[in-house]
């Protein structure tokens, strides 16, 4: 486990970057959602960064102005945190595309075929069904990551519609 101790170089993660993985098993649709959400989120006010690992053993990561930076290594949540916080101080949500970091919420993509849920109900913040993948689509998603992880919704106000079905957790 990395040093999480607070030194010139190696930083406290930025309190308000908040972390959401997506996953899902591959070609379920996870970047087209990334995309979808950034889409959902930007006009509320969100400034988001995103994160993906790609088969050379690299994680790229896009700043939410829309840099691109590459690490030569796959990394860990603290350091996937620490990094996106060092090099885009704006950024209130990194969605980190196939992060294995149990203990972060995630969202997980499951393909129209398939029926179960492989992430630990306590991470999970929504599932999403690759056949509801569509521009638009996402407003009660991105209204339930603003509300239970951005605070910018008061956390007891009762969702709704297609809302409700995504909720997951406490009222």
């Amino acid at each position: 486990m990395p040093d999480s101790t607070p030194t010139p170089g190696n930083p406290e993660p930025p309190s308000g970057l908040k972390l959401l993985r997506v996953v899902g098993p591959p070609g379920a649709g996870k970047s087209y959602l990334i995309t979808l959400l950034i889409e959902e989120l930007r006009p509320l006010g969100h400034f988001v960064a995103t994160s993906a690992p790609r088969s050379e053993g690299v994680t790229v990561i896009t700043t939410s102005s829309g840099a691109r930076i590459t690490v030569e290594k796959l990394m860990s949540s603290d350091e996937l945190t620490r990094l996106t916080g060092s090099i885009d101080p704006r950024a209130t949500l990194l969605l980190a595309e196939s992060l294995d970091a149990p203990g972060h919420p995630a969202i997980e993509v499951v393909p129209a075929d398939e029926h179960s849920i492989n992430t630990e109900p306590s991470d999970l913040l929504a599932t999403v069904r690759t056949s509801e993948l569509a521009p638009g689509a996402l407003t009660p998603l991105a209204t339930l990551i603003t509300q239970r992880l951005l605070g910018a919704v008061p956390p007891d106000t009762q969702p709704r519609g297609l809302l409700s079905r995504l909720f997951r957790g406490k009222k």
